[in-house]
């Protein structure tokens, strides 16, 4: 109890859910997240991937969280047979 109360201490500006979410949310909340139409609204894009199954390509989207926090999902390069080329660096996931 003291640490919470030493952060509210520390950052008198803010509110429970910025204690929440630097403290509390486990991963799973976050990944979970991730499927709010609000948030990142992965699931269209799943679903997209799964009708490409029966592709003799491989086939894939990138996900990425710009600098202002707002998520996009723009389509990977098709690959050939089981290999795509993914985009790595800090704003992709």
């Amino acid at each position: 109890m003291k640490f919470i109360l030493q952060y509210f201490k520390d950052h008198p500006t803010h509110v429970w859910q910025d204690f929440y979410d630097a403290y509390l949310a486990t991963p799973c909340e976050e990944l979970k997240d991730l499927y709010k139409p609000a948030k990142a609204n992965i699931k269209p894009s799943i679903t997209t991937l799964q009708g490409k199954l029966s592709d003799p390509n491989e086939n894939g989207k990138n996900l990425v969280k710009d600098q202002n926090g707002v998520y996009s999902s723009p389509d990977l390069p098709v690959g050939t047979d089981l290999k795509i080329t993914i985009k790595v660096g800090n704003d992709t996931i």
